[in-house]
Protein backbone atom coordinates (compact mmCIF):
# COMPACT_ATOMS: atom_id res chain seq x y z
CA UNK A 1 0.00 0.00 0.00
CA UNK A 2 0.87 3.71 0.01
CA UNK A 3 2.57 5.72 2.74
CA UNK A 4 -0.23 8.21 3.24
CA UNK A 5 -0.74 10.31 6.33
CA UNK A 6 1.80 8.35 8.34
CA UNK A 7 1.29 4.75 7.18
CA UNK A 8 -1.18 2.91 4.97
CA UNK A 9 -0.98 -0.81 5.39
CA UNK A 10 -3.00 -1.93 2.40
CA UNK A 11 -5.74 -0.66 0.10
CA UNK A 12 -9.39 0.11 0.72
CA UNK A 13 -10.47 -2.96 2.62
CA UNK A 14 -7.68 -3.22 5.14
CA UNK A 15 -5.89 0.14 4.79
CA UNK A 16 -5.20 2.26 7.83
CA UNK A 17 -3.85 5.75 8.26
CA UNK A 18 -2.05 6.07 11.58
CA UNK A 19 -1.57 9.25 13.53
CA UNK A 20 0.53 9.76 16.65
CA UNK A 21 -2.56 9.60 18.84
CA UNK A 22 -4.20 6.59 17.31
CA UNK A 23 -5.50 5.46 13.95
CA UNK A 24 -8.21 6.21 11.49
CA UNK A 25 -9.32 3.37 9.29
CA UNK A 26 -9.35 5.26 5.99
CA UNK A 27 -9.58 2.15 3.82
CA UNK A 28 -12.44 0.58 5.76
CA UNK A 29 -14.20 3.93 6.05
CA UNK A 30 -14.15 4.35 2.27
CA UNK A 31 -14.94 0.72 1.50
CA UNK A 32 -18.19 0.97 3.45
CA UNK A 33 -19.43 3.18 0.62
CA UNK A 34 -18.35 0.80 -2.13
CA UNK A 35 -20.59 -2.21 -1.40
CA UNK A 36 -20.72 -3.03 -5.10
CA UNK A 37 -17.16 -4.34 -4.94
CA UNK A 38 -17.91 -6.70 -2.07
CA UNK A 39 -21.13 -7.80 -3.72
CA UNK A 40 -19.37 -8.43 -7.03
CA UNK A 41 -16.66 -10.47 -5.29
CA UNK A 42 -19.31 -12.54 -3.51
CA UNK A 43 -21.14 -13.26 -6.78
CA UNK A 44 -17.92 -13.94 -8.71
CA UNK A 45 -15.42 -15.52 -6.29
CA UNK A 46 -13.19 -16.61 -9.18
CA UNK A 47 -12.47 -12.91 -9.83
CA UNK A 48 -11.79 -12.03 -6.18
CA UNK A 49 -8.06 -11.45 -6.70
CA UNK A 50 -8.73 -8.97 -9.49
CA UNK A 51 -11.38 -7.16 -7.44
CA UNK A 52 -8.94 -6.88 -4.54
CA UNK A 53 -6.43 -5.14 -6.82
CA UNK A 54 -8.86 -2.33 -7.73
CA UNK A 55 -8.23 -0.20 -4.60
CA UNK A 56 -4.47 0.00 -5.19
CA UNK A 57 -5.01 1.16 -8.77
CA UNK A 58 -7.60 3.72 -7.68
CA UNK A 59 -5.03 5.26 -5.33
CA UNK A 60 -2.58 5.63 -8.23
CA UNK A 61 -4.63 8.22 -10.14
CA UNK A 62 -2.41 10.81 -8.45
CA UNK A 63 1.31 10.98 -7.70
CA UNK A 64 2.36 9.28 -4.45
CA UNK A 65 3.23 12.62 -2.84
CA UNK A 66 -0.22 13.97 -3.73
CA UNK A 67 -1.94 10.91 -2.29
CA UNK A 68 0.10 11.30 0.89
CA UNK A 69 -0.92 14.95 1.15
CA UNK A 70 -4.64 14.30 0.52
CA UNK A 71 -4.86 11.28 2.80
CA UNK A 72 -3.14 13.19 5.58
CA UNK A 73 -5.65 16.02 5.15
CA UNK A 74 -8.57 13.60 5.29
CA UNK A 75 -7.06 11.90 8.34
CA UNK A 76 -6.95 15.24 10.20
CA UNK A 77 -10.51 16.06 9.17
CA UNK A 78 -11.70 12.63 10.26
CA UNK A 79 -10.13 12.99 13.71
CA UNK A 80 -11.62 16.46 14.16
CA UNK A 81 -15.04 15.38 12.89
CA UNK A 82 -15.26 12.40 15.23
CA UNK A 83 -14.14 14.54 18.14
CA UNK A 84 -17.13 16.81 17.45
CA UNK A 85 -19.57 13.97 16.73
CA UNK A 86 -19.64 14.58 12.97
CA UNK A 87 -19.57 11.95 10.22
CA UNK A 88 -16.32 12.18 8.24
CA UNK A 89 -17.63 10.33 5.21
CA UNK A 90 -19.98 11.33 3.69
CA UNK A 91 -19.26 14.75 5.12
CA UNK A 92 -21.90 17.35 5.89
CA UNK A 93 -21.06 20.54 3.93
CA UNK A 94 -21.95 22.64 6.98
CA UNK A 95 -19.57 20.60 9.11
CA UNK A 96 -16.83 21.06 6.50
CA UNK A 97 -17.57 24.80 6.44
CA UNK A 98 -17.11 25.00 10.23
CA UNK A 99 -13.89 22.99 9.91
CA UNK A 100 -12.32 25.28 7.30
CA UNK A 101 -13.18 28.33 9.43
CA UNK A 102 -11.50 26.55 12.35
CA UNK A 103 -8.37 25.97 10.23
CA UNK A 104 -8.35 29.53 8.97
CA UNK A 105 -8.28 30.90 12.53
CA UNK A 106 -4.66 29.78 12.92
CA UNK A 107 -3.55 29.85 9.25
CA UNK A 108 -1.18 32.41 7.79
CA UNK A 109 -2.00 31.49 4.18
CA UNK A 110 -4.86 29.81 2.26
CA UNK A 111 -2.82 26.60 1.91
CA UNK A 112 -4.22 24.67 4.95
CA UNK A 113 -7.79 25.43 3.89
CA UNK A 114 -7.24 24.38 0.28
CA UNK A 115 -5.39 21.22 1.29
CA UNK A 116 -8.20 20.25 3.67
CA UNK A 117 -10.97 20.71 1.10
CA UNK A 118 -9.01 18.91 -1.62
CA UNK A 119 -8.20 16.04 0.75
CA UNK A 120 -11.82 15.63 1.87
CA UNK A 121 -13.01 15.71 -1.74
CA UNK A 122 -10.34 13.17 -2.70
CA UNK A 123 -11.61 10.67 -0.11
CA UNK A 124 -15.19 11.19 -1.31
CA UNK A 125 -14.13 10.49 -4.90
CA UNK A 126 -12.51 7.24 -3.78
CA UNK A 127 -15.83 6.27 -2.21
CA UNK A 128 -17.76 7.37 -5.35
CA UNK A 129 -19.50 10.08 -3.34
CA UNK A 130 -20.08 13.75 -4.23
CA UNK A 131 -17.46 15.95 -2.60
CA UNK A 132 -18.53 18.69 -0.19
CA UNK A 133 -16.08 21.02 -1.94
CA UNK A 134 -18.66 21.38 -4.72
CA UNK A 135 -21.28 22.70 -2.29
CA UNK A 136 -22.03 26.40 -2.81
CA UNK A 137 -21.41 27.32 0.83
CA UNK A 138 -18.02 25.59 0.94
CA UNK A 139 -16.97 27.13 -2.38
CA UNK A 140 -17.88 30.64 -1.25
CA UNK A 141 -16.10 30.18 2.08
CA UNK A 142 -12.95 28.99 0.32
CA UNK A 143 -13.04 31.98 -2.03
CA UNK A 144 -13.56 34.33 0.89
CA UNK A 145 -10.72 32.80 2.92
CA UNK A 146 -8.39 32.93 -0.08
CA UNK A 147 -8.96 36.68 -0.17
CA UNK A 148 -8.70 37.12 3.59
CA UNK A 149 -5.52 35.07 3.96
CA UNK A 150 -3.84 36.21 0.74
CA UNK A 151 -0.34 37.60 1.07
CA UNK A 152 1.76 39.38 -1.57
CA UNK A 153 3.73 36.76 -3.48
CA UNK A 154 7.48 37.05 -3.04
CA UNK A 155 8.99 35.79 -6.23
CA UNK A 156 12.61 34.72 -6.04
CA UNK A 157 15.04 36.10 -8.58
CA UNK A 158 16.25 33.93 -11.44
CA UNK A 159 19.97 33.24 -11.51
CA UNK A 160 21.52 35.35 -14.25
CA UNK A 161 24.06 34.15 -16.79
CA UNK A 162 26.61 36.60 -15.36
CA UNK A 163 25.89 35.20 -11.88
CA UNK A 164 26.66 31.71 -13.18
CA UNK A 165 29.93 32.95 -14.67
CA UNK A 166 30.92 34.49 -11.34
CA UNK A 167 30.09 31.33 -9.39
CA UNK A 168 32.25 29.16 -11.63
CA UNK A 169 35.09 31.69 -11.62
CA UNK A 170 34.98 31.86 -7.83
CA UNK A 171 34.83 28.14 -7.03
CA UNK A 172 36.31 26.23 -9.99
CA UNK A 173 39.92 26.39 -8.84
CA UNK A 174 42.73 23.86 -9.44
CA UNK A 175 42.30 22.69 -5.84
CA UNK A 176 38.48 22.72 -6.05
CA UNK A 177 36.97 20.56 -3.30
CA UNK A 178 34.59 17.72 -4.10
CA UNK A 179 31.78 19.62 -2.38
CA UNK A 180 32.32 22.75 -4.47
CA UNK A 181 32.63 20.71 -7.68
CA UNK A 182 29.41 18.85 -6.87
CA UNK A 183 27.56 22.13 -6.29
CA UNK A 184 28.92 23.62 -9.53
CA UNK A 185 27.62 20.59 -11.44
CA UNK A 186 24.25 20.85 -9.71
CA UNK A 187 24.03 24.59 -10.48
CA UNK A 188 25.13 24.41 -14.11
CA UNK A 189 22.95 21.36 -14.81
CA UNK A 190 19.95 23.04 -13.19
CA UNK A 191 20.57 26.21 -15.20
CA UNK A 192 21.21 24.58 -18.58
CA UNK A 193 18.64 21.81 -18.20
CA UNK A 194 15.91 23.98 -16.63
CA UNK A 195 15.72 21.39 -13.86
CA UNK A 196 13.69 21.61 -10.66
CA UNK A 197 15.22 20.38 -7.42
CA UNK A 198 12.99 17.31 -7.65
CA UNK A 199 14.57 16.54 -11.05
CA UNK A 200 18.14 17.00 -9.82
CA UNK A 201 17.65 15.03 -6.61
CA UNK A 202 16.17 12.07 -8.50
CA UNK A 203 19.12 11.67 -10.86
CA UNK A 204 21.37 8.62 -10.65
CA UNK A 205 24.68 8.00 -12.35
CA UNK A 206 22.92 5.65 -14.78
CA UNK A 207 20.67 8.52 -15.92
CA UNK A 208 23.46 10.48 -17.61
CA UNK A 209 25.18 9.59 -20.89
CA UNK A 210 28.12 11.67 -22.10
CA UNK A 211 29.27 11.84 -25.71
CA UNK A 212 31.79 14.05 -27.52
CA UNK A 213 29.16 16.63 -28.43
CA UNK A 214 26.53 16.55 -25.69
CA UNK A 215 25.18 15.10 -22.48
CA UNK A 216 21.90 13.16 -22.36
CA UNK A 217 19.99 13.36 -19.07
CA UNK A 218 17.15 10.92 -18.55
CA UNK A 219 14.37 11.92 -16.15
CA UNK A 220 12.12 9.00 -15.25
CA UNK A 221 9.37 11.45 -14.34
CA UNK A 222 8.80 15.16 -14.01
CA UNK A 223 6.31 17.16 -11.99
CA UNK A 224 4.09 17.54 -15.05
CA UNK A 225 4.77 14.02 -16.35
CA UNK A 226 1.72 12.45 -14.74
CA UNK A 227 1.99 9.17 -16.64
CA UNK A 228 5.73 8.70 -16.04
CA UNK A 229 6.67 8.54 -19.72
CA UNK A 230 10.11 9.94 -19.03
CA UNK A 231 12.13 12.67 -20.72
CA UNK A 232 15.57 12.83 -22.29
CA UNK A 233 17.13 16.29 -22.12
CA UNK A 234 20.21 16.92 -24.29
CA UNK A 235 22.73 19.47 -23.02
CA UNK A 236 25.43 20.63 -25.44
CA UNK A 237 29.12 20.52 -24.68
CA UNK A 238 30.93 23.85 -25.09
CA UNK A 239 34.28 25.53 -24.53
CA UNK A 240 32.75 27.77 -21.86
CA UNK A 241 34.00 27.58 -18.29
CA UNK A 242 30.37 27.04 -17.27
CA UNK A 243 29.95 23.97 -19.49
CA UNK A 244 27.90 21.49 -17.45
CA UNK A 245 29.22 18.53 -19.46
CA UNK A 246 32.89 19.20 -18.74
CA UNK A 247 32.20 19.86 -15.07
CA UNK A 248 30.15 16.65 -14.81
CA UNK A 249 32.94 14.57 -16.35
CA UNK A 250 35.40 15.87 -13.76
CA UNK A 251 32.89 15.31 -10.97
CA UNK A 252 32.19 11.69 -11.96
CA UNK A 253 35.94 10.98 -12.06
CA UNK A 254 36.56 12.54 -8.67
CA UNK A 255 33.46 11.38 -6.75
CA UNK A 256 33.92 7.56 -6.97
CA UNK A 257 30.19 6.87 -7.12
CA UNK A 258 28.91 3.36 -6.59
CA UNK A 259 27.15 1.76 -9.54
CA UNK A 260 23.70 3.32 -10.05
CA UNK A 261 24.09 5.59 -7.01
CA UNK A 262 22.40 9.00 -6.70
CA UNK A 263 24.31 11.58 -8.72
CA UNK A 264 24.28 14.18 -5.94
CA UNK A 265 24.99 12.89 -2.46
CA UNK A 266 26.73 13.33 0.85
CA UNK A 267 30.49 13.81 1.02
CA UNK A 268 32.25 10.98 2.85
CA UNK A 269 35.92 10.86 3.82
CA UNK A 270 37.75 7.55 3.44
CA UNK A 271 41.37 6.43 3.59
CA UNK A 272 41.47 6.86 -0.20
CA UNK A 273 40.00 10.37 -0.11
CA UNK A 274 36.53 11.88 -0.38
CA UNK A 275 33.66 10.18 -2.18
CA UNK A 276 29.89 10.51 -2.70
CA UNK A 277 27.53 8.27 -0.76
CA UNK A 278 23.79 8.45 -0.12
CA UNK A 279 21.58 11.26 -1.43
CA UNK A 280 21.92 15.00 -0.95
CA UNK A 281 19.04 16.58 0.96
CA UNK A 282 17.17 19.68 -0.14
CA UNK A 283 18.21 21.59 2.98
CA UNK A 284 21.92 20.84 2.41
CA UNK A 285 21.73 21.78 -1.29
CA UNK A 286 19.94 25.04 -0.45
CA UNK A 287 22.40 25.83 2.35
CA UNK A 288 25.42 25.27 0.09
CA UNK A 289 23.87 27.23 -2.79
CA UNK A 290 23.09 30.25 -0.63
CA UNK A 291 26.57 30.17 0.92
CA UNK A 292 28.12 30.26 -2.54
CA UNK A 293 25.90 33.19 -3.54
CA UNK A 294 27.05 35.08 -0.44
CA UNK A 295 30.67 34.53 -1.46
CA UNK A 296 30.08 36.37 -4.75
CA UNK A 297 28.22 39.14 -2.90
CA UNK A 298 24.69 38.27 -3.99
CA UNK A 299 21.85 38.40 -1.46
CA UNK A 300 21.00 34.72 -0.77
CA UNK A 301 17.54 35.72 0.49
CA UNK A 302 16.62 36.71 -3.07
CA UNK A 303 17.38 33.30 -4.59
CA UNK A 304 16.36 29.67 -4.16
CA UNK A 305 17.18 26.42 -5.97
CA UNK A 306 14.30 27.12 -8.35
CA UNK A 307 16.29 30.18 -9.48
CA UNK A 308 18.34 27.74 -11.56
CA UNK A 309 15.32 26.69 -13.63
CA UNK A 310 13.88 30.19 -13.94
CA UNK A 311 17.31 31.64 -14.70
CA UNK A 312 18.06 29.24 -17.51
CA UNK A 313 14.61 29.70 -19.02
CA UNK A 314 14.84 33.50 -18.83
CA UNK A 315 18.25 33.46 -20.50
CA UNK A 316 16.99 31.18 -23.29
CA UNK A 317 13.90 33.31 -23.94
CA UNK A 318 16.04 36.44 -24.22
CA UNK A 319 18.45 34.78 -26.68
CA UNK A 320 17.61 35.52 -30.34
CA UNK A 321 17.22 32.48 -32.57
CA UNK A 322 15.91 30.00 -29.97
CA UNK A 323 12.29 29.08 -30.83
CA UNK A 324 9.94 29.28 -27.84
CA UNK A 325 8.63 25.78 -28.60
CA UNK A 326 12.13 24.35 -28.07
CA UNK A 327 12.48 26.18 -24.76
CA UNK A 328 9.06 24.79 -23.77
CA UNK A 329 10.08 21.25 -24.69
CA UNK A 330 13.50 21.51 -23.00
CA UNK A 331 11.90 22.50 -19.69
CA UNK A 332 8.87 20.23 -19.97
CA UNK A 333 6.27 23.00 -19.79
CA UNK A 334 2.85 21.92 -20.99
CA UNK A 335 1.85 25.31 -22.36
CA UNK A 336 3.41 28.64 -23.32
CA UNK A 337 1.48 30.40 -20.55
CA UNK A 338 3.30 28.35 -17.89
CA UNK A 339 6.66 29.10 -19.49
CA UNK A 340 5.99 32.84 -19.67
CA UNK A 341 5.66 32.94 -15.88
CA UNK A 342 9.36 32.01 -15.66
CA UNK A 343 10.62 34.73 -17.97
CA UNK A 344 12.15 37.80 -16.36
CA UNK A 345 12.17 40.66 -18.80
CA UNK A 346 15.11 43.04 -18.75
CA UNK A 347 14.50 46.75 -18.24
CA UNK A 348 15.71 47.38 -21.78
CA UNK A 349 13.11 45.03 -23.25
CA UNK A 350 10.34 46.54 -21.12
CA UNK A 351 11.26 50.03 -22.35
CA UNK A 352 10.75 48.88 -25.96
CA UNK A 353 6.99 49.28 -25.58
CA UNK A 354 7.03 52.99 -24.74
CA UNK A 355 9.97 53.76 -27.06
CA UNK A 356 8.07 52.44 -30.05
CA UNK A 357 5.19 54.81 -29.27
CA UNK A 358 7.27 57.87 -30.20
Amino acid sequence: GFLVGFTILTGFFSGYVFSHSGSVCLGTEISQHLPELSEFKTNHPELADIVDSIPDVLYEDRAAATVQKYAGAFNRWSCWAKEHRLTPLPADPVGVSVYVIHLASTASSPSPVLTAVHGIDWAHRKASLPGPGNHSMVQQLVDGLKRRLARPARKMKPLGHSDLDRLVAQFDKPDCSLQDLQMLVLITLGFRGFFRWSDLSSLHTDDVRISDEFLSVFLAGRKNDQFRQGHVIPIARSDSATCAVNLLERFLTKASHLQGAPLFGKIRSTVKGCCIRGRMTYSRARENFKAMLSDIELDPAEFCLHSLRSGGASAALRTPGIPVRLVQRHGGWRCIESLEGYAEESLESLLLVSRHLD
